[in-house]
């Protein structure tokens, strides 16, 4: 009975990591999305009507009614805080200001993830790190890359050669490369890797 308490407790602890771990994953994706796409970044504005009209509401709501003989209360003064407001952006617009460079990041994070999973977290920094040292990917893209492998610490102890050659061939589509298996091999061998 004791055992299955235990399994149950870390089968929660281990939800609310890959919570936070997915959390920091989509802070992550934010900041570059923000980063290598800043036509989609708000613009302060002044409040919109409906903002407006939601303060006066309150406003109106929270003035107590005034006693008989007492003078009238004075309504407080809210500033309104400004809104920020969403530009609207066209695909074309997204397109032109990416210039290529990391238009693919969340399908990167997401490979690190599942490459992690199959041949575990170290493997997979020695192959980010030698695709960065060789300059297949840029540096700011690397450390983003790695950082999120390093947080997987988990290293199976054999994995199948096969599996560390597909995922260095998907990784080669993903970056935009022509998938070389003969390449991929010497990376392995190389790294270490199988």
């Amino acid at each position: 009975m004791e055992l299955e308490q235990r399994v149950k407790t870390l089968e929660y602890e281990m939800k609310i990591l890959k919570n936070e771990i997915q959390r920091t994953l989509l802070d992550i994706q934010e900041q570059v999305l923000v980063h290598y796409y800043p036509a989609l970044r708000t613009e302060e504005a002044g409040p919109s009507d409906g903002t407006i009209q939601a303060v006066e509401a309150l406003r109106a709501k929270q003035v107590p009614a005034p006693a008989p003989a007492a003078p009238a209360p004075v309504a407080p003064i809210v500033e309104a805080v400004p809104a920020p407001a969403a530009k609207k952006v066209s695909l074309d617009e997204v397109r032109s200001n990416t210039g290529g460079a990391g238009a693919s990041l969340p399908k990167l994070l997401e490979w690190v993830m599942n490459s992690g999973g199959k041949i575990g977290g170290p493997r997979t920094v020695k192959v980010i790190d030698i695709y960065g040292r060789k300059g297949y990917m840029p540096a700011d893209v690397k450390s983003s890359l790695m950082a999120v492998a390093s947080l997987n610490k988990e290293t199976p102890e054999k994995v199948a050669a096969n599996d560390v050659l597909n995922g260095i061939l998907e990784l080669d589509k993903l970056l935009g490369r022509a998938a070389n298996p003969d390449e991929a091999l010497a990376l392995i061998e190389e790294a270490s890797l199988g």
